[in-house]
C-alpha cells in the first residue's frame, strides 16, 4: 500500500489539515462541518473520467 494511501486512510492528514486551519484562524472542524462554512453552488455538473487514474489539473472555462 502506497505512503498516501496509509496517511489518508488512518486521519493523520485530516488531522494535519486541522492543525493547519486553526493556525490560519480557521475553524479546527471545518472538515466535520464544511457544508457550514462554504457556499453551495447554484449548480452540479457530473464528470466522467475517461480513464483511471488522478486528476492533475482541470479547465474551469
Amino acid at each position: 500500500m502506497q505512503k498516501r494511501t496509509l496517511v489518508l486512510n488512518n486521519a493523520k492528514a485530516a488531522e494535519c489539515f486541522a492543525k493547519m486551519q486553526l493556525g490560519l484562524a480557521g475553524s479546527i472542524d471545518f472538515i466535520a462541518r464544511f457544508d457550514a462554512y462554504l457556499a453551495k453552488t447554484p449548480f452540479v455538473r457530473p464528470v466522467f473520467a475517461k480513464r483511471t487514474g488522478f486528476a492533475v489539473s482541470m479547465n474551469t472555462l
